[in-house]
């Protein structure tokens, strides 16, 4: 009996997940959806980019094709962002590194990634860092004051400035790039 043929989108995950950069981009050439997760446990393209992308090229693809970088997973509201925190910090455990490889994270911000979304836990990409201990999170931290995470964070700040002086009288978690608000009155 014959196997019925892979999906584009299919053959778009296989080739994230070897990191195969000219397969991905002959796939979006031929139509593939960024966005539409294959059969490889519901994952998209971009979120399976964020667990094996060490370089961030195969993500920025993605993202030039179309890819939501902000696009929320169905089953448990995780972002890209959050799957390449986790799988920095855990990289860095499994292969016993002694510094966390932010590289990918950074492309995702680069390319407007939202620290600010949360997963339907309530945990943003921060909260993940911060649950592996104090040495993840302090080093998140510290990777998000280097000038080149600052600048992409800029416009966030900018936007969150304008929205709080417009006086709506809201209660907002606020992150600044320094340091984490948890509770933050307008």
């Amino acid at each position: 009996m014959e196997e019925p043929p892979e999906s584009l989108e299919d053959a778009l995950g296989s080739a994230v997940w070897r990191q195969d950069l000219d397969a991905v981009q002959r796939l979006l050439g031929a139509g593939a959806n960024p966005n539409i997760p294959g059969t490889n446990g519901g994952w998209s393209p971009l979120r399976l980019a964020g667990e094996h992308d060490e370089t961030g090229e195969i993500v920025r693809a993605l993202v030039a094709a179309g890819a939501d970088v902000n696009l929320q997973d169905e089953h448990d509201g995780s972002t890209p962002l959050h799957q390449a925190v986790d799988m920095a910090i855990d990289g860095t455990i499994q292969m016993n590194r002694a510094e966390i490889d932010w590289t990918t994270v950074g492309v995702y911000l680069e390319l407007g990634a939202d620290l600010n979304i949360a997963d339907h836990r309530g945990r943003t990409a921060a909260d993940i860092a911060a649950a592996y201990g104090d040495n993840a999170e302090r080093s998140f931290d510290e990777f998000l004051r280097t000038p080149e995470a600052q600048a992409e964070s800029a416009w966030l700040r900018l936007a969150l400035h304008c929205f709080c002086r417009s006086g709506l009288g809201l209660t907002l978690r606020c992150y600044r790039a320094s340091q984490r608000i948890p509770q933050a009155k307008a």
